[in-house]
């Protein structure tokens, strides 16, 4: 029916939300924005330089646009839902550009692994904490270093084949037993050596042996 399907939209548009605030993005719900009417079947979105005006890009401060649709069928396909997005490249080539001549860009990575037993929401069972902790932990990481989160609900060998493909440093493990704790087990994926360490800990230690030097005198 017409009312449990709005129903079904509201419970998602929820639960969107709910990412977002666990991610920590800073966003404005418009419930009167349009992008291409012909194109977009669903949910739509645009990105903008934090800061607004103030930031490099000035009143230009759109970065990227996107949304959902099933364009599938055009090519032969079926009736496949789809994300997709574009950034504005000169942008931002414009908006990463180094402050000063010569200032290093160069930063290593590291990849966050919720260990679930299923796959999990952000609602409110234990896999659910789980992912929630490693969101915030994930968005604080990458203040300073490019992070790695599954969103796949892939098990443990495969999210840390993945963070040994990327040739990331380090691995950051959060299962239900960390989180009662609060505390993750920090890797290193160049020795081999991994011990336990309090959220903070973990991100402190990150901070100085990862992140660019502009990034520590900040």
């Amino acid at each position: 029916s017409a009312s449990g399907s709005a129903l079904k939209e509201l419970e998602e548009l929820e639960e969107l939300l709910r990412l977002l605030d666990f991610y920590e993005v800073r966003y404005t719900l418009n419930l009167g924005i349009a992008r291409g009417l012909d194109y977009y079947t669903g949910m739509v979105f645009e990105i903008y330089e934090a800061g607004g005006r103030q930031g490099k890009l000035g009143a230009q401060s759109q970065i990227c646009g996107g949304g959902s649709y099933r364009l599938a069928a055009l090519f032969g396909g079926g009736e496949v839902a789809s994300t997709g997005f574009a950034f504005g490249f000169d942008r931002l080539v414009e908006m990463f550009s180094p402050e000063k001549e010569g200032e290093d860009l160069r930063r290593s990575k590291v990849v966050v692994v919720p260990i679930r037993e299923r796959t999990a929401t952000v609602g409110g069972d234990r896999d659910g904490e789980v992912l929630k902790t490693a969101i915030k932990i994930a968005s604080r990481l990458r203040e300073f270093v490019p992070t790695y989160l599954d969103v796949m609900g892939r098990n443990v060998g495969a999210q840390m084949s993945y963070a040994n493909s990327t040739a990331a440093s380090f691995a950051v493990l959060v299962g239900r037993e960390e989180v009662r704790e609060g505390k993750v087990t920090l890797k290193n994926l160049e020795t081999g050596e991994q011990e336990s360490r309090s959220v903070r800990q973990a991100i402190s230690l990150l901070s100085s042996s990862l992140s660019s030097p502009s990034r520590r005198n900040t």
